[in-house]
């Protein structure tokens, strides 16, 4: 018997625009807040969800948000690299 699709993880539309984003898929365990809190915020408003409040300034918090995708329990953080126009 075969099993319906699962829908794709959809974006938060709290997120700031650009490059990194914060699907439906988190579970608001707070990591990447802890891990790079000028970038992750949480929706209180919204089951206390994680978000992108605005996009890394530099390399380093580049490279901190990349640690938090890698210890995000569900991939709910993910990174699309903008296309060159």
């Amino acid at each position: 018997m075969a099993t319906a699709p699962k829908n794709p993880p959809k974006k938060y539309t709290k997120n700031a625009p650009g490059e990194w984003s914060v699907t439906d898929r988190c579970i608001a365990c707070i990591k990447c807040t802890l891990i790079v809190p000028t970038v992750f915020g949480l929706d209180h408003e919204n089951g206390g969800y994680a978000y992108i409040l605005r996009q890394p300034i530099d390399s380093e918090e580049n490279d901190d948000c990349r640690e938090a995708q890698r210890q995000c329990p569900l991939q709910a953080i993910n990174y699309r690299k903008a296309d060159k126009a």
